[in-house]
């Protein structure tokens, strides 16, 4: 009996495994091509040194990131990229099958049927690759040390529930230590763990005031996390990025949420299809839950409901409100994209979804399935943008080589210098997709974009005031010869 009691968890756990590395490569692996966003064109051909700077200036204060960064970066480009996206894809696919194991356990599926570990499997892999984890992986630089962090935080909530579950006061420090570390990758991870162990302090509460207990808890080690960093961004490196602007937050909250639009950019435009999605999958498992426990009448379990959607929501602002982040982009929503896998666990756990009943089962597979199918076209469309950006940057650095070649050959004068400008309309994003990506000739990584092309080391030159007046007066849809003026040794160019 314990033989075969061994035998069956040994298929279950190849299986986790099997389906988390499916779902990973699936989603991530459309990144198989190499891509380039603008700062990345400046690193592509960085020396060694830059990184090693890198860990003395870097303004973020994110020096494990930096560390990271440092140990991988020697070689060629493509090698690192393909190494990155291999060690992200092992890292993730790790993460998910441990968390999926987990889950397995403290929901009390060991011995479930097939179907079952299938739905936890994946209930894992949507949480932790949610349908904002996209950029961390189209950003080459980005890849290894975000899906480290992710990782991290994910061990960091297994031990603060095991904690919660069976005591050991090790497994707390362990826990806050892994949250120490993951704040000095990227200062949004934090808010992972807290969001993560919601359902279980939820679980492991017998009273209000236990609850009370835990969830202080959890809040400490956060603490012990987030504050080291928010002390040394802002007092001991004073970072940029960590100024603190009174009216900053507040005015993007109160005056320019309303409308989507801050003194920079447009928040609202960047909600598209993926994001619709998400949100009403999101809202039809908070109503099923709702409707559920309240026709049982427990209408303690809709509190816990609204507390668990209102907490994800605050705790993701955190980094803002503490000013340790001014990065209004996708990646920074991650923690929210955690709610749509908090609820089902939380559903199942209460036992308002019922894996064991046929009816819950189709539900839970049917919507999980509709989560899966907008997650995967959102991130379509994300890595296509990309490559459509990098085609456009390489044909305009080509078309600027051969104009170019051409003065160069005609007045005997070499080109050594180049400017930028802008028109009266510069479109900085991709009109199409969740406005991820940014052609380097809209942002600020043209020169870097055409050296890296062209291979060429051209130099940033002079601003012309008389070409600066006419080219701000026009505006171009696609970037012909007429936007390129020849002086000397310097090529003006504007941009679209």
């Amino acid at each position: 009996m314990v033989i075969v009691r061994i035998k069956r968890i040994k298929i279950q756990n190849w299986t986790v495994l099997i389906i988390c590395l499916i779902y990973t490569i699936v989603f991530y692996g459309i990144g198989y091509r190499v891509n380039y966003q603008p700062d990345i064109y400046t690193r592509v051909n960085a020396p060694h040194s830059y990184y090693t700077n890198l860990l003395k200036t870097d303004v973020g204060g994110r020096i494990v990131s930096d560390l990271i960064w440092w140990i991988l970066r020697w070689g060629n480009f493509k090698f690192y990229y393909y190494l990155a996206l291999f060690l992200a894809i092992v890292i993730m696919t790790t993460a998910c099958y441990r968390y999926g194991l987990f889950l397995i356990r403290k929901l009390n599926y060991e011995n479930g049927n097939l179907k079952i570990v299938i739905i936890i499997t994946i209930l894992s892999c949507i949480t932790i690759e949610n349908i904002f984890s996209a950029e961390y992986l189209i950003y080459a630089d980005g890849m290894v040390d975000s899906t480290l962090g992710i990782f991290l935080s994910v061990e960091a909530t297994m031990l603060f529930a095991s904690f919660l579950n069976t005591g050991g006061k090790s497994k707390l420090c362990k826990a806050g230590a892994l949250l120490l570390i993951v704040s000095f990758i990227y200062e949004i991870f934090p808010s992972v763990f807290l969001i993560m162990t919601l359902p279980f302090i939820m679980l492991y509460s017998s009273s209000i005031l236990c609850f009370l207990k835990n969830q202080l808890f959890a809040g400490a080690l956060y603490l012990a996390g987030i504050l080291p960093k928010t002390v040394y961004t802002t007092f001991i490196i004073d970072s940029s990025r960590a100024k603190f602007d009174q009216n900053s937050f507040s005015d993007s909250v109160v005056e320019y949420l309303p409308s989507g639009k801050t003194s920079s950019q447009f928040i609202l435009s960047r909600i598209t299809f993926g994001m619709w999605g998400y949100a009403i999958v999101c809202l039809f498992i908070g109503m099923s839950l709702l409707v559920v426990v309240v026709r049982r009448k427990q209408y303690l379990e809709v509190i816990k409901g609204i507390y668990i959607s209102m907490v994800t929501v605050a705790v993701a602002l955190i980094p803002f409100i503490l000013r340790l982040s001014s990065d209004y982009k996708p990646r920074i929503y991650y923690p929210l994209g955690m709610l749509f896998g908090v609820l089902i666990t939380y559903g199942i756990m209460i036992k308002a979804f019922n894996l064991n009943s046929n009816m819950d089962t189709s539900v839970c597979t049917i919507v999980i399935a509709a989560y899966m199918v907008i997650q995967w076209f959102s991130f379509l469309q994300m890595y296509t943008d990309c490559y459509i950006t990098n085609y456009e940057d390489q044909y305009i650095s080509r078309m600027i080589g051969e104009c170019i070649d051409n003065y160069e050959k005609e007045s005997g004068d070499a080109i050594k210098y180049v400017t930028f400008y802008d028109d009266s309309e510069r479109t900085k994003y991709c009109i199409n997709g969740w406005n991820l990506t940014k052609r380097a000739y809209s942002s600020w990584g043209s020169l870097s974009a055409l050296n890296y092309w062209l291979k060429k080391d051209y130099l940033p030159g002079y601003v012309d005031k008389e070409l600066t007046e006419y080219y701000i007066e026009q505006n171009w849809d696609v970037f012909s010869e007429d936007q390129i003026t020849f002086k000397g040794d310097t090529a003006h160019i504007c941009m679209y």
